[in-house]
């Protein structure tokens, strides 16, 4: 009985797996200047981002940087860490070219007071020793960069990506960051906190979004946001002596994040790779063994699909990769079906993270209506004409870094491909 009872069910065919309904946009409200997130949670959080003036250095944005990897251990330092862990609160400074954000997640009760702290932190916290100490490891490491073959690859896809001027583009050289001090940063950070445009984002209930907003500085007009990266597509081969493995990133454009299409893209994309289940990993990874992951990283307007493999065989990789985005447009329903699972539960795991809420929605990356609403409404046989805009060939940005003589005849038969070596490309403005 049993028997017939599965032959049954084998001979019916798979069953139809209904597409997982995604969490809805979310719909902060304005109140006076702030954005509020009314939710229930233990802790709330505030987001405070100060867009950066339109003649800030690439230095100002390095030494704003090492400010927010810095901690003073001097007596006022340790104060403030104190009372702030008194407060129950969690602080943390991220910058960038498209801004600085003060992150603060503590109870209601003591959101304000602890904003204010943080606030003092950032500004006057930061020791003399410390940071001159971090300068010197920056220092240090960039001018030892083309020894790793990461940190050379990191380079190498900046460099094609971001063209020479770009905020983004990594050219600070050796003695500049050895020169960076203290003082500078906080000049730098008080002239984007009183020139930059400020936005507030609260997550959560109970905090009083006035009072807080009160605290924080008003920021200016500036609202500058970063210019659109200018690729130089093709295949572009780093030569790094004497390593047996390469990286490869295969970079492709991709829609803003203010654009209705940017989550239909990705779900798109995490069909060809991003995890275990993805085309690229189940061809590379499983049947032919030649990697071990495939990872998808990038930023507003782009993505890379990275992996990393024996030299011998990154030609071969960069081959499959592009065959994978040529044949994106062509997945099954069950494909794409997984593929909104997985957005599904990444959604909802941010959700649970007060603290990161809020920095999506200072920065502009938490999604509308309209780009949940296409997202939801993405069929298989749509991907065709989305990922043809944005995955064609001629856009795409190849980057191998490796031994040049394992892996440059087989990956010059791809294609037109230039190459530099990791020494010249360290020392690239």
């Amino acid at each position: 009985m049993m028997v017939g009872l599965g032959l049954a069910w084998a001979m019916a065919g798979p069953v139809p797996v209904a597409a997982p309904e995604l969490p809805p946009a979310l719909e902060p409200v304005v109140v006076g200047e702030v954005l509020v997130l009314d939710q229930d949670a233990r802790r709330v959080a505030v987001a405070a981002r100060w867009a950066p003036p339109p003649d800030q250095t690439q230095l100002e944005r390095l030494a704003l940087r090492l400010l927010a990897r810095t901690r003073s251990q001097g007596r006022r330092g340790r104060r403030l860490q104190a009372e702030l862990a008194l407060l129950g609160a969690d602080v943390d400074l991220r910058t960038g070219p498209s801004g600085a954000t003060l992150l603060v997640e503590a109870p209601a009760a003591t959101l304000t007071q602890a904003t204010a702290l943080a606030l003092e932190q950032v500004e006057h916290g930061g020791g003399y020793r410390a940071y001159r100490r971090e300068a010197k490891v920056w220092a240090r490491w960039r001018a030892q960069l083309w020894l790793d073959l990461d940190r050379v690859h990191q380079r190498a896809v900046n460099h094609a990506w971001f063209a020479p001027g770009h905020a983004a583009r990594h050219a600070a050289t050796p003695d500049e960051l050895a020169s960076l001090r203290l003082r500078g940063a906080r000049r730098a950070l008080e002239r984007q906190l009183a020139e930059g445009e400020r936005r507030v984002a609260v997550v959560g209930a109970g905090a009083d979004t006035s009072a807080i907003a009160a605290v924080l500085p008003t920021g200016g007009r500036s609202a500058v946001s970063a210019p659109a990266p200018s690729p130089t597509a093709g295949i572009h081969l780093v030569d790094r002596p004497g390593f047996e493995v390469a990286r490869t990133s295969v970079c492709v454009p991709a829609p803003a994040h203010s654009d209705d299409r940017r989550e239909a893209f990705d779900l798109a994309v995490s069909t060809v790779a991003g995890d275990f289940t993805s085309r690229a990993s189940a061809e590379l990874r499983e049947d032919l063994g030649l990697v071990y992951r495939v990872d998808v990283t990038g930023g507003d307007g782009w993505r890379c699909i990275d992996t990393e493999s024996t030299a011998g065989a990154a030609a071969e990789v960069v081959g499959r990769l592009r065959d994978q985005l040529a044949s994106a447009g062509d997945v099954e329903d069950a494909e794409l079906c997984t593929a909104r699972a997985r957005l599904a539960v990444s959604l909802a795991s941010e959700r649970l993270h007060a603290v990161d809420l809020a920095g999506a929605l200072v920065a502009g990356e938490a999604a509308t209506d309209g780009q949940r609403a296409a997202t939801s409404a993405l069929t298989a046989a749509g991907l065709g004409p989305l990922v043809g805009e944005w995955l064609a060939p001629e856009r795409q940005v190849i980057v191998v870094t490796g031994d040049a003589a394992l892996i440059g005849p087989e990956l010059g038969r791809l294609g037109s491909m230039t190459t530099v070596s990791a020494e010249a490309l360290a020392e690239e403005p």
